[in-house]
């Protein structure tokens, strides 16, 4: 049984990291949110993913940083930590945040990110030229 456990516990670890991979790909990539739930965000919100298991952006009025814990293409962003700051954008950014944080699906190309989840939010992205 315990050998079991273990084998089990490899092969998810392996999976998990080849998996991850695709996030890891996009590093260098500043990706600009388009849509928010099919409507054009008519405000500044970026996502990258720095490190393994990390993401960070600037939404309309502060940075944010969170954990990035589910293997492509399952998306997991959480707790989504950001700075206080408040400007006329605060509610799109509100808006954004909470989007983010209920998708669970992700769609990575060279040209499109789009984040989605099971009860129909959907995030598009570019990436910054």
């Amino acid at each position: 049984m315990k050998y079991l456990a273990f084998v089990l516990a490899f092969y998810a670890t392996a999976c998990t990291s080849e998996d991850v991979s695709q996030y890891d790909s996009t590093a260098d990539t500043v990706w600009t949110l388009v849509t928010l739930d099919g409507t054009p965000f008519p405000a500044k919100a970026t996502l990258t993913f720095p490190t393994s298991g990390q993401l960070a952006g600037r939404a309309p009025c502060n940075a944010y940083r969170a954990e990035q814990s589910a293997p492509y293409p399952a998306f997991a962003a959480g707790p989504i930590l950001s700075t206080k700051a408040a400007c006329p954008a605060l509610r799109l950014e509100q808006r954004y945040l909470k989007a983010l944080g209920e998708v669970t699906h992700a769609d990575i190309t060279k040209t499109t990110l789009v984040l989605t989840s099971p009860n129909g939010r959907t995030l598009q992205f570019k990436p910054d030229v």
